[in-house]
């Protein structure tokens, strides 16, 4: 039992891992070992509601990358891979052509076809345009499906979106706004990054793809002046830490609504720094939704706008940056 070295994504001493050594023994002999001292070390130190019991499932490798998509699925959640060859192929989108193309549906999220065609040619625009700018990182089709739509669609599942005016602050290619509003038509979005030439290119490419928005270049501490506590729903994806980002989005959110700020490993760290900033700006944590994306969990924030957000909020991004709240 060693403490682990620190690593990038979290603080030192953090992170605990157990040693079994198989030596002579047999899988199954290891299994029972690990059945008895593993169920009371998460229920004393653990921070998830659900926990794994005794006995464990043994599932063979093949089953779980067949089933799960992943050799580690975490089985709190249950998603589970689906074969939708048939729905894609006709999509004109080529990668998807004569492959089998496997997916995890999220549950009560039901896309029709013309839906599924306008996030292909969403994909599909943004790879070639990423050839010529630097819109994304992550350019492998099936990449593109699963960590950038995949992950935008699973707000959904964590808050109500329909008929709701929503701001994607800090959208960057246009993260999450555009495929929730692919994906929940009735939004009423408006997109806003600082940096022109990427909002240029959404100008251009949402109309192609019938896709209704408003898209705003402009700072978000100086934007929200036009339109402060006028949005039911705001959301960030990648953007800024916590304790920064509330002080940016809670303003534009009003009374009762929500901001949804997508998260990773450092969620909790995040939390715990930036709860206090998130009281002074009018909102509460209220809870936070959990869902796998490839061998992840990944995490949003759901922060509530309880009381409005005081005038000198937020202040010039140097302060915020400087003096995080």
């Amino acid at each position: 039992f060693r403490d682990e070295d620190a690593r990038g994504d979290r603080s030192p001493g953090e992170f605990y891992q157990l040693d079994m050594e198989m030596a002579f023994a047999s899988q199954e002999d290891v299994f029972a070992v690990l059945e008895d001292v593993l169920p009371p070390i998460f229920a004393k130190y653990g921070t998830y509601d659900i926990a794994s019991q005794p006995p464990f499932r043994r599932i063979p490798y093949m089953e779980a990358m067949d089933k799960y998509g992943s050799d580690k699925p975490d089985l709190r959640i249950d998603l589970t891979v689906t074969d939708i060859s048939d729905m894609v192929q006709d999509t004109g989108f080529e990668p998807f052509v004569g492959q089998i193309v496997k997916a995890v549906p999220v549950s009560g999220c039901t896309l029709t076809r013309k839906q599924i065609d306008t996030l292909c040619a969403s994909g599909q625009a943004l790879i070639e345009k990423n050839k010529v700018m630097n819109l994304t990182a992550i350019t492998e089709p099936q990449a593109v499906a699963e960590l950038h739509f995949l992950d935008c669609i699973a707000l959904l599942q964590a808050e109500d979106f329909s008929g709701k005016r929503v701001i994607d602050v800090g959208c960057g290619a246009g993260f999450p706004g555009v495929p929730l509003k692919i994906a929940e038509p009735s939004i009423r979005l408006t997109l806003l990054d600082s940096l022109a030439k990427r909002m240029t290119w959404l100008r251009e490419i949402l109309p192609q793809l019938g896709v209704e928005a408003e898209v705003v270049t402009a700072r978000a501490e100086e934007f929200v002046q036009t339109c402060r506590e006028q949005y039911d729903i705001a959301t960030s994806r990648a953007v800024a830490r916590l304790n920064i980002l509330s002080e940016l989005c809670l303003p534009y959110v009003k009374v009762g609504g929500a901001f949804l700020a997508m998260k990773g490993a450092l969620a909790d760290e995040e939390m715990a720094e930036a709860k206090r900033g998130i009281a002074l700006l009018g909102g509460t944590i209220e809870r936070v939704y959990e869902y796998p994306i490839q061998d992840a969990v990944h995490k949003v924030v759901i922060i509530r706008k309880q009381k409005p957000t005081p005038p000198k909020y937020p202040r010039a991004f140097a302060k915020i940056k400087k003096s995080p709240l």
